[in-house]
């Protein structure tokens, strides 16, 4: 499914922490990948992985470390590594063993799954794959939820789970709107003449392809 807008995307995260933190060994991890240039780390599937553990070596109820992250630490540090550098696999792996050692249930999200090394189809290939074994855990509870654009790859994958489709047509009404109150408030402060007004708003909906 398409991308959705960051102020709804923001109050879905924030709706699920507020239900997930009542327990130390329920867990939230989220990530938003992104193509766009400069943003690398947005598209890197080894960095997203690091992302989710950083996110769950810790909890609000308890910030202090998990013990598998200590034990994972004091082990590069007798080896004389100087920086945390992993393969998926090896990340993918970590993430594992802190989920099943630590945590009850696991919600993880991951928004633009579809942005998401692009160019490395085996690293892409094998992410989606490790998201689909983490879902499948039988030793802890993890729900894994993702939106992307409905290519190929993501749908071999995913197409077999429960899945929602948002369509360009499903959301015309809310980019309308939001282009309407962008338009009021910003194009030439408001001031600008109606024939203006619908000229960009028919340029921006065209464009905006249901996003």
């Amino acid at each position: 499914m398409a991308p959705t807008l960051i102020a709804v995307r923001s109050l879905v995260v924030n709706q699920l922490m507020n239900s997930l933190t009542t327990s130390d060994t329920t867990g939230l991890a989220y990530f938003y990948c992104s193509r766009i240039s400069g943003y690398i780390e947005r598209q890197e599937t080894t960095e997203i992985v690091r992302s989710l553990i950083r996110q769950l070596s810790g909890s609000s109820l308890d910030p202090s470390l998990k013990s598998t992250i200590v034990t994972k630490y004091e082990a590069e540090k007798i080896r004389g590594s100087t920086a945390a550098s992993f393969t998926l696999s090896e990340a993918g792996g970590l993430l594992t063993n802190l989920i099943q050692n630590h945590y009850s249930r696991v919600c993880i999200i991951v928004d633009g799954l579809d942005e998401c090394d692009s160019k490395n189809t085996k690293l892409r290939k094998d992410f989606f794959a490790f998201l689909l074994e983490l879902a499948q855990s039988t030793r802890t509870t993890v729900k894994v939820m993702v939106s992307s654009r409905n290519e190929p790859d993501t749908f071999h994958v995913f197409g077999g789970s429960a899945n929602h489709y948002i369509h360009a047509e499903d959301n015309a009404s809310d980019i309308s709107r939001c282009i309407d109150n962008a338009l009021h408030n910003r194009l030439l402060s408001g001031r600008a003449p109606p024939a203006l007004k619908r000229k960009v708003k028919k340029f921006l909906e065209e464009k905006a392809q249901g996003m």
